[in-house]
């Protein structure tokens, strides 16, 4: 599996945790949604991924 795919499903199982625990916890949780969403734009518009620059770091996959 490479970094880029490992980010999108780490994107993706934040986002969704963040949705139930809003619903089910606290509302306070849905700003973490909205980051998710602003950081998922961000990094569409510039090509630079947090998560990817992470997981290269921690070796999950080539420094390309």
């Amino acid at each position: 599996m490479n970094v880029e795919r490992k980010a999108r499903i780490a994107n993706g199982a934040l986002v969704l945790a963040s949705s139930v625990l809003a619903m089910t916890v606290d509302q306070r949780f849905v700003w973490i949604t909205l980051l998710m969403g602003v950081s998922l734009i961000f990094s569409g518009a510039v090509d630079f991924c947090g998560f990817a620059v992470i997981f290269r770091r921690l070796g999950s996959g080539p420094r390309s």
